[in-house]
């Protein structure tokens, strides 16, 4: 039933994604991206969407050396079947340190 529901319906794909980094100086910058796919834009189908969206702020308190917190958050749309998903967001800091320079 599944592979009949999905597989044999016409598709018609898309998705984007756009994204921006705001440079202050050597020491700190941010950047901001969202991303789209629809896997099966059908009018007849739903559930297929996904939205991912990230914010990010990057402290270089010497050269070498950043750390970088970073919140990411995914959003779906929901299953015909009214099955639905929560937004998912998750909290990261990276720590990052290069020994080529």
């Amino acid at each position: 039933m599944f592979e009949d529901y999905f597989y044999n319906i016409s598709r018609n794909t898309t998705g984007f994604s756009v994204f921006q980094v705001f440079r202050h100086d050597s020491l700190f910058d941010i950047t901001g991206r969202c991303d789209y796919f629809d896997n099966n834009m059908n009018k007849d189908t739903k559930g297929v969407s996904v939205n991912y969206f990230l914010f990010r702020f990057c402290y270089r308190p010497v050269p070498v050396f950043s750390i970088t917190p970073k919140l990411l958050a995914e959003t779906y749309e929901d299953l015909i079947n009214t099955q639905t998903y929560k937004t998912s967001v998750t909290a990261r800091i990276t720590f990052f340190y290069s020994y080529n320079e």
